[in-house]
């Protein structure tokens, strides 16, 4: 569910890997340099394509349809970049919170609306606005846990 079919083997290589870090980071004690290094490696590969499922559920539910990633309706086509920007944003918010810097984060959150704002802004029925609120405040929850669990690591 979390990741397209055709990917098969990918998919169950990257549960796989989840599935070896949870055993390390388990196995390590936490606060330890080898915990964190597990804990950034787990996070970052679920922060892109099983994170871009998951948001895209969000979007499919918040639309009120069941509709697979072929059957979007064109407004989805047309931002197809968020598959490659929404994972490269969340592991540069984990990568800049993690390291202290809160304003860069707040940087680059600011930037993503100065940046869709000419589009949204043309959006007669608000359905662009919306969609992109809740793709990314689910985006940015998501980062926000990541950072938290690199964080008690």
């Amino acid at each position: 569910m979390l990741a397209p079919a055709e990917w098969g083997g990918a998919a169950l290589l990257v549960a796989l890997a989840v599935c070896c870090g949870a055993c390390a980071v388990l196995a390590t004690p936490v606060g330890t340099p080898i915990a964190r290094a597990c804990a950034v490696v787990g996070v970052v590969i679920l922060l892109g394509a099983p994170t871009n499922g998951l948001v895209s559920t969000v979007l499919r539910l918040a639309r009120g349809s069941n509709s697979s990633a072929g059957t979007l309706p064109p407004l989805v086509v047309a931002m197809r970049g968020g598959r490659w920007i929404g994972p490269l944003e969340r592991i540069l918010i984990l990568l800049l919170a993690t390291s202290g810097a809160q304003a860069a984060v707040a940087a680059v959150i600011a930037a993503k609306g100065v940046i869709r704002f000419p589009e949204i802004n043309k959006d007669q029925d608000g359905r662009k606005a919306e969609e992109f609120l809740i793709g990314s405040m689910t985006s940015w929850i998501l980062a926000v846990l990541a950072v938290a669990a690199v964080s008690v690591a």
